[in-house]
């Protein structure tokens, strides 16, 4: 009820006649979703009238959640945007990052391992890893090193990796295909591209070579890597109420204002309620109906929503694998039937794109109808990690198993996100021995160097020497972990930094040369190559860095001050 209704409601018995038609005549006047069209008033009696106002849009009424064209413009979207989806708008550290990375080519690596030890001729056919929804790659670059590292560190190059990075467009292909972290992949064969459909693809045809993965290619269990994905597909929406399962119909309505063509310009001013409408014991026909009324058993009073998308997709993809695929997914979600009961309607993130809790309660279900297994976390506000076995139980892979527990029930990718965060809040406040410690824990991750590059580097200066040597021993896999994106700081500029603040000129010129690289020439960089040189007492090469400083910015002083000092020796 809005403002002027819950007042009627309650207190027109208060009113003389003359005091409640001037509050209606007032109402309407409000810009409220609804307005009084006539009021009739008594001492026993109140009679109003409402009519929809002319600046509010009904979008989509009593309808499915998973049928609303939200979704529809979610797909649009990430088509239209690429990977400027991520540059722009979309979080994606918590699944993009060195720590979660190694994490997964852990389990990977331990279920080939276990896998081959059960299956001796597996080793004769590919291992294939579908990644859905490969975003900027930055995953998949941090995935594969790991894996790859891994695989040669326990001896089974022979084996067969085939790594697919897949999208709903060829967008991001172009990006993928040059950026200079994937070339060692794509040169060796062991990377591609495809576009998957999650609800129809039958196959997977590689963009690079040309090639088609058909159902009968695959020989060995298919591993898809499925992180933030399942919170952007469909999802209907359900209540539960002393037993009672209801379905919770979605109406939209939107300013005229904000539409253009029947569509709303901008989401985040859109108008969500629910009307809810008893069901009986059939409402999917299939399959998924019996993990559907099986919640009005357990749940006592909540909403709750049921991953319709996910669970076609996972129907899909249980098919296209011959019934036999391992998945590893982390998204912000719910894994228990507690973290289910006592909530309300679902909140929509917006986000450029907007997101969904996941249901992977529902999704463990699934898993289990079908000779599979799955270990998911406790709940965590971040996100939620889970190991998923379709066709063949995870207790037969006894190794896998238990690094799987480590990671997903141990010291999670959603811990590690916690720590980061705290953290990146109080870094400037952190020691030297510290900031070591913790970026050995990101497995040097170039992002978290980044944030804390300039204490690090003032505090080097003049920091204990073991600590300050066991950086500079490592300092080179933040080098290594560098994935290039549009938004990205200058990584190689800041341990150029580090290098020079400890007086080792000849690494910090290295570092330096790296940053023109990928960004060009600038004056801030050049200068201190310049004074590198100085340092080492190369006064010709000083000062063609100063030169090229004073080039790039008229207005760089120190430069022109520095090339008046050289030429005047």
């Amino acid at each position: 009820m809005y403002k002027f209704q819950l007042f009627t409601h309650y207190n027109y018995k208060l009113l003389r006649k003359s005091e409640a038609l001037s509050f209606f005549q007032n109402a309407l006047n409000l810009s409220e979703p609804r307005a009084i069209k006539s009021a009739q008033v008594s001492e026993s009696n109140l009679q109003v009238n409402f009519k929809m106002t002319k600046n509010k849009i009904i979008l989509e009424d009593k309808i499915r959640f998973s049928q609303s064209k939200l979704w529809h413009e979610q797909k649009k979207y990430y088509g239209e945007k690429g990977i400027e989806a991520w540059n722009d708008d979309v979080p994606f550290y918590i699944t993009s990052n060195p720590f979660i990375g190694y994490a997964y080519a852990q389990m990977t690596i331990h279920f080939i391992q276990d896998y081959i030890a059960q299956n001796p001729e597996a080793k004769n056919h590919p291992f294939i890893i579908l990644e859905l929804g490969a975003g900027t790659g930055q995953f998949s670059f941090y995935f594969l090193k790991n894996l790859l590292a891994l695989q040669k560190a326990l001896k089974l190059e022979s084996i067969l990796i085939k790594y697919v990075m897949s999208d709903i467009t060829t967008r991001p292909f172009d990006f993928w295909e040059k950026h200079p972290a994937l070339q060692d992949y794509l040169n060796s064969g062991v990377l591609d591209f495809a576009i998957y459909d999650l609800y129809h693809s039958e196959h997977i045809a590689l963009h690079r070579s040309k090639k088609i993965i058909s159902t009968s290619d695959i020989k060995n269990p298919l591993i898809i890597v499925a992180n933030y994905l399942f919170d952007s597909v469909g999802t209907d929406v359900f209540s539960v109420t002393d037993g009672k399962i209801n379905e919770s119909l979605v109406t939209m309505q939107t300013d005229e204002n904000n539409c253009d063509d029947s569509s709303p310009k901008d989401w985040q001013k859109v108008e969500i309620s629910y009307t809810e409408s008893p069901i009986e014991k059939s409402y999917y026909h299939n399959e998924f109906d019996e993990i559907l009324f099986n919640y009005p058993k357990t749940l006592i009073d909540t909403h709750f929503q049921f991953p319709i998308a996910s669970l076609i997709a996972l129907k899909n993809l249980q098919t296209f694998s011959n019934n036999r695929f391992l998945l590893l997914s982390s998204d912000k979600g719910c894994a228990t039937l507690a973290e289910l009961d006592n909530c309300d309607h679902p909140e929509l993130d917006f986000h450029g794109s907007f997101s969904v809790m996941v249901n992977y309660h529902a999704m463990g279900e699934f898993f289990k109808k079908h000779q599979g297994e799955f270990i998911t976390q406790s709940f965590r506000e971040n996100i939620v990690s889970g190991v998923f076995s379709c066709g063949f139980p995870l207790k037969n892979f006894l190794q896998f198993q238990v690094n799987a527990k480590q990671i997903i029930q141990g010291f999670s990718p959603a811990d590690y996100f916690i720590i980061y965060e705290h953290f990146t809040e109080n870094a400037s406040s952190c020691s030297l021995e510290v900031m070591a410690s913790y970026l050995n824990l990101s497995h040097w991750d170039p992002y978290v160097f980044d944030q804390f590059f300039d204490r690090l580097s003032d505090l080097a200066g003049e920091g204990d020497p073991e600590v300050v040597s066991y950086l500079v021993e490592h300092m080179h896999f933040i080098a290594q972990n560098v994935y290039h994106l549009p938004s990205s700081e200058d990584t190689f500029f800041h341990i150029g930094v580090f290098f020079q603040n400890i007086e080792r000129f000849d690494e910090a010129l290295i570092y330096y040369q790296d940053s023109l690289k990928f960004f060009g020439d600038n004056d801030v960089t050049l200068f201190n190559m310049g004074m590198c040189c100085h340092s080492e007492e190369r006064d010709v090469d000083a000062l063609n860095y100063f030169e090229r400083a004073y080039a790039c910015n008229p207005n760089a002083l120190d430069a022109k001050e520095w090339i008046r000092k050289i030429q005047n020796r």
